[in-house]
């Protein structure tokens, strides 16, 4: 029994090459009743191309349904999972003490691409612009935030966030992460999310990029009716730290691009992200639990 199972798992993964190997030597576009397919670069989705749109329009071009099976698939496999991990709360003090010393002005803190150090009144100008430190006016995140089993800070305003980390053996405080200007919010431990579009992203415990995985919502115009209408794109998901075999020969055919946005119908567009804003909703209730004010996570029983 257990030969036989192996045969046809051999044998699916065959026929699924086969069918990726289909698909990157027939170009950059399939035409025909049944079967459309369409690739979009970033790049030139960002730039509203008006020729790529009416050519997509013309044709009405989506995604076939072999890769729309390969973007269930890569989906499925994404880590859309959202949790707050505590880490060790024997540390939370200790930890806490250090920054709130950063806070008060007593510590600098490093930038470790490039080892400058940094006083508070530096960090709230660059997220701010504000030559007055109030510390009042953020919202503080207290968690293990990168996944080392530690408590990291993170100091939120509306569109900034900067993630400290210290390092209790050289007794350092290191900025893990720092998104200025980005609308990038807390998803969990390790994983932000786009608010400015929609989109997840997962760091590792040094603050390198793991994945991400992007997808929007477009407004544009009918040429034919001209009435405005809605358009749903989809990104394949990227993993940095490992080798995709699929989205490596799915990329092989075209221009040398870092992502790519699919053309999907409305229906497809919410089966592929339904688990994502799902957890989103959850992970936004659960979020609350490590949020504080200056005054709750500082002066309070501190």
């Amino acid at each position: 029994m257990r030969y036989v199972r192996k045969k046809l798992v051999i044998l699916c993964i065959i026929v699924f090459e086969i069918i990726i190997l289909i698909i990157t030597k027939c170009g950059n576009y399939w035409y025909g009743n049944t079967i459309r397919f369409a690739k979009i670069p970033f790049s030139v989705m960002f730039e509203a191309n008006p020729e790529i749109f009416a050519r997509l329009q013309e044709n009405n071009i989506y995604v076939n349904n072999i890769l729309f099976l390969l973007l269930q698939i890569a989906y499925m496999k994404f880590p859309f999972e959202s949790s707050y991990e505590q880490g060790n709360l024997m540390k939370y003090n200790s930890y806490k003490e250090q920054f709130y010393k950063f806070l008060q002005g007593e510590k600098a803190v490093i930038d470790k691409n490039n080892d400058k150090e940094y006083y508070i009144e530096e960090i709230v100008y660059n997220m701010e612009g504000m030559s007055e430190c109030n510390l009042n006016l953020f919202t503080y995140y207290f968690f293990d935030i990168n996944g080392d089993n530690l408590p990291e800070l993170c100091i939120r305003d509306k569109s900034s966030h900067i993630i400290l980390e210290y390092n209790e053996q050289n007794d350092i405080i290191y900025i893990w992460n720092d998104f200025t200007r980005t609308y990038i919010e807390i998803y969990g431990t390790k994983k932000f999310y786009n608010i400015g579009g929609e989109g997840l992203m997962q760091y590792g415990i040094n603050g390198e990029l793991e994945c991400s995985v992007h997808f929007k919502v477009e407004a544009h115009g009918n040429i034919q009716t001209g009435k405005e209408e809605l358009w749903y794109f989809v990104s394949y998901p990227e993993y940095k730290t490992k080798n995709e075999k699929v989205i490596g020969r799915l990329k092989a055919q075209f221009t040398n691009q870092d992502s790519y946005w699919f053309r999907v119908t409305e229906k497809q567009y919410y089966s592929l992200t339904n688990k994502y804003f799902e957890t989103l909703k959850v992970s936004e209730k659960e979020k609350n639990k490590v949020t504080y004010t200056y005054e709750d996570l500082f002066l309070k029983n501190f």
